[in-house]
C-alpha cells in the first residue's frame, strides 16, 4: 500500500473521522461540566513544646550566617589556587 492509498483511504472517510473525534468532544464536555466542582485541601499542624517551636522557628539571617561560613572554608582554597595559578605563569615565562 502507497502512501497516495493511503491519503486517498482517509479523505474519502474524513467525514467518519470529523463525526468521530465530534463525538468525543461532545463526551468530554458533557462529563466534564455534569461532575461536581471538588477542591481537597491538605494541612498539618504541629503542636509541641516552646523549645521544639524555638528550634524550628525561622530565622532569616541564616542563610548569610552560611554564606560567610562556607566563604571562610573556601578562603584557604582560593589562596592555594592564587599560587598555583601564579608559579604557573612565571614558569610559563
Amino acid at each position: 500500500m502507497s502512501v497516495d492509498q493511503i491519503a486517498s483511504a482517509l479523505w474519502r472517510n474524513r467525514l467518519i473521522f470529523v463525526a468521530t473525534f465530534l463525538a468525543c468532544l461532545a463526551a468530554v464536555i458533557v462529563v466534564t461540566f455534569s461532575l461536581p466542582k471538588a477542591y481537597r485541601s491538605t494541612a498539618t499542624l504541629f503542636v509541641g513544646d516552646e523549645q521544639t517551636a524555638k528550634a524550628l522557628e525561622f530565622n532569616p539571617t541564616l542563610g548569610e550566617s552560611l554564606t560567610r561560613t562556607y566563604s571562610t572554608l573556601r578562603e584557604p582554597e582560593r589562596r592555594e589556587f592564587g599560587a598555583r595559578a601564579i608559579a604557573a605563569e612565571a614558569d610559563a615565562r
